[in-house]
């Protein structure tokens, strides 16, 4: 059976374009949707983003670090 992105979309409570972004960003090299495919991009997506929250440059630092750390005595 064949839903369309609106149905999907009500039946898991979600917005339209939330449902299109996810079968957008998931695709397998055919253009289809598999849910093993979208897990598998997910997990490298979320470590790529846990990796590139961890690099912060010098002069980024330089501005954050009189808030990150706090202050000697």
């Amino acid at each position: 059976m064949v839903k369309t992105i609106r149905e999907i979309a009500k039946s898991v409570n979600r917005s339209e374009s939330t449902i299109r972004r996810e079968l957008k960003r998931n695709q397998d090299e055919k253009g289809g949707y598999r849910a093993e495919i979208a897990i598998s991009k997910s997990a490298v997506r979320a470590k790529k983003s846990a990796q590139n929250a961890r690099q912060v440059s010098e002069k980024k630092w330089e501005f954050i670090s009189p808030f990150a750390l706090p202050k000697k005595a």
